[in-house]
């Protein structure tokens, strides 16, 4: 029961921490790894959002394209002459299965929007004011046609986010466990009414303070992305989330080791 009490604790550094520090270091990475996961899970969450606002130009855009398929990682389109260009409102997609036009060419005749080139085998990408995305193989496709493209994307696309969002996880928390590191090696040498607190205690106190750190992080990533232009997603979101995480980490932290009483620390 004390393991989801030390959630409410980690928000007063003044009082809280007295018994956070001389709680179980596995219950303070259990909350670091549960705060991590929970930051992940928005992330998760606010993607597939934005895949959802997508959607509803991409049906758009397929339903205005003459019919094709892909089978075997080979797009056909047959009896369309090539390429094959489809221009939105701010962006443009090129099918060439002749394999003669390549992204610069789409570029150039198109300026720096959002622009997608299919060839009969590879799928190319450019976000406006982004370096050109990694070509991707057709294989990825096989399957799709007119009825099912924008569906088979969707599920391509939160299939791509849940791998990256794991992969998230696991560096968030090698990250955060190595800043519990080394700002609790840093606590552990300064010394407080002239006593200073071992490694394992201002470990303990950091991986607490992280707790506020990510509710901020989490509502400032949410108010962000709430904002988001869906005709420009190239324009960054998020910016300050990182270094406010950091600033009010390193403050709960310090305010509640100098705020500790002597008796706090372990015998």
């Amino acid at each position: 029961m004390f393991f989801f009490k030390r959630f409410g604790l980690a928000f007063n550094p003044v009082g809280g921490y007295g018994r956070l520090m001389k709680a179980s270091g596995g219950g303070a990475f259990g909350v670091l790894a549960v705060m991590t996961l929970i930051s992940c899970l928005v992330w998760m969450v606010l993607c597939t959002k934005i895949v959802d606002m997508v959607m509803p130009f991409t049906q758009k855009a397929i339903q205005s394209t003459p019919p094709f398929s892909v089978e075997n990682g080979k797009l056909s389109m047959p009896g369309v002459p090539q390429p094959y260009t489809y221009k939105g409102d701010d962006f443009v997609v090129v099918i060439d299965t002749t394999n003669q036009t390549n992204l610069s060419q789409v570029k150039a005749a198109y300026g720096d929007i959002r622009c997608v080139l299919l060839t009969s085998d590879m799928v190319y990408t450019h976000a406006k004011g982004q370096p050109d995305s990694k070509p991707n193989s057709m294989n990825l496709l096989n399957g799709v046609n007119n009825q099912n493209a924008a569906e088979r994307l969707r599920e391509t696309a939160v299939y791509y986010i849940f791998v990256g969002v794991l992969l998230l996880f696991i560096f968030m928390l090698i990250g955060r466990s190595i800043l519990v590191a080394l700002l609790g090696g840093v606590m552990s040498v300064i010394p407080v009414n002239g006593l200073t607190r071992p490694f394992a205690q201002t470990c303990n106190i950091v991986a607490h303070a992280m707790v506020p750190a990510t509710i901020l992080e989490i509502i400032l990533n949410y108010m962000s992305m709430s904002r988001l232009d869906i005709h420009n997603l190239s324009q960054p979101s998020g910016s300050l989330a990182l270094p406010l995480f950091v600033v009010v980490t390193v403050a709960m932290a310090f305010l509640a080791l100098f705020q500790a009483e002597p008796e706090d620390a372990w015998a």
